[in-house]
C-alpha cells in the first residue's frame, strides 16, 4: 500500500470532518512529519496510522477497509469517463472534467489514468495536436525508458497504446512488441484495473496486428480476450473480438470459420441491444463480407452452408 495515497484520504476526510490540519496531528507528529507522508517521503507507521484514525474517531482498520473501496469507486468512475471518450460522448466526458479536481483523486495510479484521460479528450476535440499528445502522454510514463522495465501495470499499457493511434510516432514497433510481451506473461503484468483496459488494449493491440496483416496474431489475441469475456462475465468489446476474427479468417480462406464468428458477433450485438453499435457492425460486415443481416441468420440457424457471398476470400 502507498503512504501517500493513504494519507491523501486520510486528509479528505479530516477537511470532510472540519478538523483543521493542526488539530488533527496535534500530539501525534510534526506538520513537517506529515507533510513528508503526503508526499510519499516517508511510510507511515502503524501505530501513527492509529493515533490519526482515532482523531477522526474512526477505527484504523475501518480506516484501510474504506480506503481500498474508495479507491475502487475513484477508479469505476475514471473508467466510465474513459469510456466516454472511446465512445465519442465528449459532453459526459467534459461534464466529469468540470467536476474533477485531480488533486482529490486519491490514488496516484488513478491521477495518472484521469491525466491521459484529460488528454485524450483534448486531442479528440481537436484542442491538441496529435505531436502534442503523443508529447504529453509519453511523459505520463516516462517513454521511452517504459520500454525497459520488466513489470507493468494495466495504465502504463493503456496509455503506451496510445502512441500507435499516433502514425508519426517513433519506435512504433517496439511499442507493439512490448505489449505483446507484457499481456503474454502474467508475471510480468502488475494487476489491477482490468476489467476496461485489458479488452481495449487486446482490441487496439488486434487492429494493430490486422493493420499488419499478422492474422495469426490477430486470432490468438482476440481469442485470448473472448476466453476470458466468459470466464470473468465481463463482456466488454466482446462484438470486436469476434469481427476481427471472422475478419481474419476470411483473409486466410477459412470461410466456414468466418461464418461462425460473424454469427457470434450478431449474437453478442442483438443481446447488448444498442441500436447504433448493431448498425456500425452491420455496416461493416456488409462491407467486408457482403453479408445481408436477415438472409445471413436464416441460413446460418438452418445450416445452409455454405453461405453464398459474391465476394470470395483474399
Amino acid at each position: 500500500m502507498k503512504t501517500r495515497d493513504l494519507c491523501i484520504y486520510l486528509d479528505s476526510i479530516r477537511a470532510g470532518k472540519k478538523i483543521s490540519r493542526e488539530e488533527f496531528i496535534f500530539e501525534v507528529i510534526s506538520l513537517r512529519q506529515f507533510n513528508r507522508y503526503l508526499h510519499g517521503e516517508a511510510e507511515i507507521p502503524h501505530h501513527i496510522l492509529v493515533k490519526l484514525s482515532n482523531k477522526l474517531d474512526m477505527k484504523s482498520l475501518h480506516i484501510l477497509s474504506n480506503f481500498e473501496k474508495t479507491k475502487k469507486l475513484e477508479t469505476d468512475r475514471i473508467n466510465l469517463f474513459f469510456k466516454d471518450i472511446v465512445n465519442y460522448d465528449y459532453k459526459s466526458a467534459a461534464m466529469f472534467i468540470k467536476n474533477t479536481d485531480v488533486d482529490k483523486i486519491i490514488e496516484s495510479r488513478n491521477k495518472v489514468y484521469y491525466r491521459h484521460g484529460v488528454i485524450m479528450y483534448n486531442f479528440h476535440t481537436k484542442k491538441t495536436s496529435s505531436v502534442q499528445t503523443a508529447h504529453l502522454n509519453a511523459s505520463l510514463i516516462n517513454y521511452p525508458k517504459i520500454l525497459s522495465y520488466e513489470y507493468l501495470d494495466f495504465i502504463d499499457l493503456l496509455i503506451l497504446s496510445s502512441l500507435l493511434d499516433l502514425s508519426s510516432f517513433e519506435n512504433q514497433e517496439k511499442i507493439i512488441e512490448k505489449i505483446y510481451q507484457v499481456i503474454n506473461n502474467n508475471e510480468k503484468l502488475v494487476d489491477g484495473n482490468n476489467n476496461f483496459t485489458y479488452p481495449y488494449i487486446l482490441v487496439k493491440l488486434s487492429k494493430v496486428y490486422g493493420m499488419r496483416d499478422n492474422l495469426d496474431k490477430v486470432i490468438e489475441l482476440c481469442d485470448k480476450g473472448i476466453k476470458r469475456s466468459y470466464r470473468t462475465r465481463n463482456y466488454y468489446l466482446l462484438e470486436y473480438f469476434y469481427y476481427y476474427t471472422a475478419l481474419s479468417h476470411y483473409k486466410l480462406g477459412d470461410i466456414e470459420k468466418c461464418y461462425d464468428n460473424v454469427f457470434y458477433c450478431y449474437t453478442v450485438l442483438n443481446l447488448s441491444r444498442d441500436i447504433n453499435k448493431f448498425k456500425k457492425f452491420d455496416d461493416l460486415i456488409k462491407e467486408d463480407f457482403n453479408i445481408r443481416y436477415r438472409e445471413f441468420m436464416m441460413r446460418y440457424s438452418e445450416k445452409e452452408f455454405p453461405y453464398q457471398n459474391k465476394k470470395t476470400a483474399n
